[in-house]
């Protein structure tokens, strides 16, 4: 994937969850499920051509390794640990792409940390009141 695809990819998918915006306003918890699980069938089904058809992820036979075969699971390192920088790269124009950072950080990160928190809870079917955590912040 070139770089311009990587950051079309990262635009389209934004755009998308825009669309959705499951953890959005004062809802049910069914309704953030139900507009969350919308929203990733749109996902997939829209991403789904850009996925390889193989994938192979070489480890040494650890106790974990063999956890995460049984399991089906993958463990990945964050791309800023890979030791080839080339790797993870993609080059985007920060400044015009993210103008509602620059103009209101402290928003916007305030908004996906909530999201993250709640999206978080919901996996592990914790329920986490809202209020909570917007007093925390």
């Amino acid at each position: 994937m070139t770089n311009e695809e990587k950051r079309q990819f990262i635009i389209d998918a934004h755009k998308l969850y825009m669309e959705y915006r499951p953890y959005d306003g004062d809802v049910s918890m069914s309704e953030k499920r139900a507009k969350e699980d919308a929203f990733w069938s749109t996902y997939a089904s829209s991403f789904c051509h850009l996925l390889p058809e193989s994938l192979f992820k070489y480890r040494k036979p650890t106790k974990e390794a063999f956890k995460c075969f049984e399991n089906d699971e993958a463990w990945f390192s964050h791309p800023s640990d890979f030791d080839d920088t080339v790797d993870s790269t993609i080059n985007n124009d920060i400044e015009s792409e993210l103008e509602e950072f620059e103009k209101n950080p402290e928003i916007v990160i305030s908004k996906l940390s909530k999201a993250f928190i709640v999206a978080f809870a919901n996996i592990y079917g914790v329920t986490i009141d809202e209020k909570q955590i917007e007093e925390a912040f």
